[in-house]
């Protein structure tokens, strides 16, 4: 019996429904296809790893000004370290003259953040605008990052290293690298993880076993960054299960000469990889170059060179596969470098800085409350019920670091101080005697721990010093005078 007009059509219609559902599937909401969007979300992974090889370069220079500046020498920035300001690029991120120095197969980071930026408008609008959003303030991080290496040439033609004062405000420019570094690791994660959470899967063995690999890594990068041990041998034994796991995959695999270099390549990565992460697992032992900036930073920069590009390490290697095998699948990202500040831990040459000074830096563990308290002749004088102050360093950046008492109340605790004041707004009681108790944290490069005080009484700012230590902390009584 043949068909109606009507069930013709119904058949007719759920036919249509079915092409449909199977043509969306293979683009997104925005009208790609699912190869356009990895392409897309690609290119904000090649800006990443541009973006880590620059700040790569950037940091042997400042890890060698840290060094040679901890000698306490005066000498030319030519001479400080193998390279030099003028051996690069004016800017490290941008400019044609930095993409023919060394970003040899791409453009540079400002002008891969372009095109991510412009490819990007493809994409669902919420993920574009939040891409973008993160995007521009990386670039504006790598431009600061970049900076800091001419203040630091400038300050050390400028200054005589061997002026305390000098030595103290360099390490100030040294410790704003240092943020730095560590705000762009944050960008640079939040970018990753949004693509890798956006991106298409991949139903290849050999990629899933890959992106095991490299997200396994990142969790160990991770936690060797915040200098956490916590979990630390179940992260590195999964990952040599994902080694073992990648090995055996390959054998499902054909690979032409130059896809098998590639695959050595990466075999002979995570071998370096899994011995260095047994070293690691073996004591607290690190190589002589990273005494002082403890195991977790060593071990973090160690193995950078057998996973990132400027190894090149089996992050790249893994990208040039897929490439050579022509799968189309989200690139890794490589990891960004920790920069830490490396302070000198005795200059007897130095006067001031002995022993006992450096010693001195080290917090104490005790309940500072219990400490013996020393009043200033000094006394604050308030008009109403609130007392607003400033602290700052006195005098000398020697880090001294402090924690403010007042009323049996700490209202500020470990702050380390600087040039820059902190204020603080402190309500009066009317009921009692007020006093505000200054506790030192540590002594600072030179003793005794000095914190200057800043406020104001009928329009005049006033000044106040105080002075603290180890065992007895700074006091200060605060008396309301309305008249």
């Amino acid at each position: 019996m043949g068909l109606k007009s009507w069930d013709l059509r119904v058949l007719i219609f759920k036919y249509s429904l079915v092409l449909m559902i199977t043509v969306m599937s293979c683009l997104n909401v925005s009208g790609q296809t699912r190869d356009e969007k990895i392409d897309i979300l690609n290119s904000y992974i090649e800006l990443l790893n541009a973006s880590v090889h620059g700040l790569q370069v950037a940091h042997v220079m400042m890890e060698g000004y840290n060094r040679v500046i901890n000698e306490y020498v005066d000498i030319n920035s030519n001479e400080l370290i193998q390279i030099s300001n003028k051996d690069l690029p004016q800017n490290l991120f941008g400019g044609t003259d930095a993409e023919l120095f060394f970003y040899v197969k791409s453009s540079t980071p400002e002008a891969l953040a372009e095109i991510a930026k412009r490819n990007g408008s493809k994409l669902e609008l919420k993920l574009f605008s939040t891409l973008n959003f993160h995007v521009d303030k990386l670039i504006d991080i790598l431009g600061d990052i970049n900076r800091i290496r001419f203040d630091v040439e400038n300050f050390i033609k400028t200054y005589d290293l061997n002026d305390r004062q000098a030595i103290y405000d360099l390490y100030i420019i040294l410790e704003r690298a240092e943020k730095l570094y560590s705000d762009y690791a944050s960008v640079h994660h939040m970018i990753a993880e949004l693509v890798k959470s956006n991106a298409p899967k991949v139903d290849d063995n050999m990629v899933i076993s890959m992106q095991s690999v490299h997200r396994t890594t990142k969790i160990i990068y991770s936690s060797f960054r915040r200098g956490e041990g916590k979990n630390s041998q179940r992260n590195i034994n999964q990952l040599f299960v994902h080694f073992k796991n990648f090995e055996a995959g390959l054998k499902q695999h054909i690979f032409n000469t130059e896809a098998r270099a590639l695959v050595n390549d990466i075999v002979q990565d995570m071998d370096s990889v899994e011995y260095k992460l047994m070293q690691f697992e073996l004591g607290d032992a690190v190589p002589l170059r990273y005494t002082g900036y403890g195991k977790f930073y060593a071990y973090h920069h160690m193995l950078l060179a057998e996973t990132n590009f400027t190894g090149p390490g089996y992050f790249k290697h893994m990208i040039d596969l897929l490439y050579e095998m022509d799968i189309k699948a989200l690139h890794f990202d490589d990891e960004p470098p920790i920069y830490k500040v490396l302070y000198p831990e005795k200059k007897d040459e130095i006067e001031g800085l002995s022993e006992k000074a450096s010693e001195g830096i080290t917090p104490v563990d005790r309940d500072i409350r219990q400490r013996r308290m020393e009043f200033s002749n000094q006394v604050i004088e308030v008009e109403g019920d609130y007392l607003e102050i400033e602290l700052s360093d006195h005098q000398m950046m020697d880090r001294d670091s402090v924690t403010l008492e007042f009323n049996g109340e700490i209202v500020l605790e470990n702050h380390l101080l600087s040039r820059v004041p902190i204020p603080i707004r402190l309500e009066i009681d009317r009921n009692k005697n007020n006093v505000l108790i200054v506790h030192a944290v540590n002594l600072g490069i030179i003793p005794p721990n000095t914190v200057a005080i800043a406020y104001r009484y009928k329009g005049e700012r006033k000044r106040i010093v105080v002075e603290s230590n180890l065992s007895v902390s700074g006091a200060i009584r605060v008396d309301l005078n309305e008249n």
